[in-house]
């Protein structure tokens, strides 16, 4: 299975307790624990030129979650994919999307929430960027 079924009440307490600080927390080998990454920031990790460095998760971490104001994947978010498949619970933490990558090609999966029609286009249109930001790390050397 590409994506684990995330443990609600760990996802709703970590969105509950990191209003607005978009944390991001390791999910532990069992799929079921959460351990916040104290000031770790994706989004600045994974702008910067080249493939970003291994976020700091233990061997056995099954994914990365961060909490955001929205689920729509950033521009960069692929890179965490080299390591781990990505979480992004909305900071209400009604609705998860899971981020991965399978087959040669970049996967997403709406796991918890409903999402609307233009919400749903938007995650879409950067799933399919990925490819292009991936073309661009190679084209620098990566």
């Amino acid at each position: 299975m590409l994506f684990r079924p995330l443990c609600a009440a760990a996802l709703a307490a970590a969105a509950g307790t990191a209003a607005g600080a978009a944390p991001c927390f390791e999910v532990g080998g069992d799929g079921a624990t959460y351990t916040q990454l104290d000031g770790y920031d994706l989004s600045q990790r994974s702008a910067a030129p080249g493939l970003m460095a291994r976020p700091p998760l233990a061997d056995d971490a099954s994914g990365l979650v961060c909490v955001r104001e929205t689920i729509v994947p950033r521009a960069h978010d692929f890179e965490a994919l080299y390591y781990v498949p990505l979480y992004l619970a909305a900071e209400d933490s009604e609705t998860i999307l899971a981020l991965g990558h399978a087959e040669g090609r970049y996967v997403y999966q709406i796991m918890r929430g409903d999402v609307d029609a233009g919400t749903r286009a938007r995650i879409q249109a950067a799933v399919e960027g990925f490819n292009d930001g991936e073309a661009a790390l190679r084209g620098a050397g990566e």
